[in-house]
């Protein structure tokens, strides 16, 4: 009995090759991608930094320059992320995505088969304050991995 007991209360360890780090580039964005760099190295594993763009429903004129030039502003701030990352992890690749953030990470860990995700807090808070009190916990819900909420601390 003893035994059966022993067994059934062995933790596994969690095998992690696959990490996404969902990130709203702000300034908390290049402490959480090096947090998760040094995770996947320590772990050998992949890593997928994603951000996720949302533009606004507009519609006509200078309204789509104007979106244009934001995402173009997103994606160069991506990839100096990444040259960064790359310096601690050699297996880093980066992921722009369009749509609702939650929906889209989700997406992505699935069809990436993702071990899990590292989010930073302003990430949850942003979403929370963006479109409902619910956004930051469904975006939690939907994943289809371990979502790891890192807290940038000022040291």
């Amino acid at each position: 009995m003893e035994t059966l007991v022993a067994k059934e209360l062995q933790i596994k360890p969690l095998l992690v090759c696959r990490i996404i780090a969902a990130v709203d580039l702000t300034s908390t964005s290049e402490a959480t991608v090096r947090y998760a760099a040094k995770l996947a190295r320590s772990h050998r594993a992949s890593l997928c930094v994603a951000c996720v763009f949302w533009p606004p429903l507009l519609s006509g004129g200078q309204f789509y320059y104007l979106v244009d030039k934001e995402q173009h502003e997103l994606r160069r701030k991506l990839n100096l992320l990444i040259d960064h990352a790359r310096a601690i992890v050699p297996w880093c690749k980066s992921a722009f995505l369009v749509g609702e953030p939650a929906e889209r990470i989700a997406s992505l860990a699935r069809d990436v088969h993702a071990d899990l995700i590292i989010a930073p807090g302003s990430y949850l808070r942003f979403l929370t304050r963006m479109f409902n009190l619910d956004t930051g916990a469904r975006f939690v819900r939907q994943a289809p991995c371990p979502v790891l909420v890192y807290q940038v601390t000022d040291t």
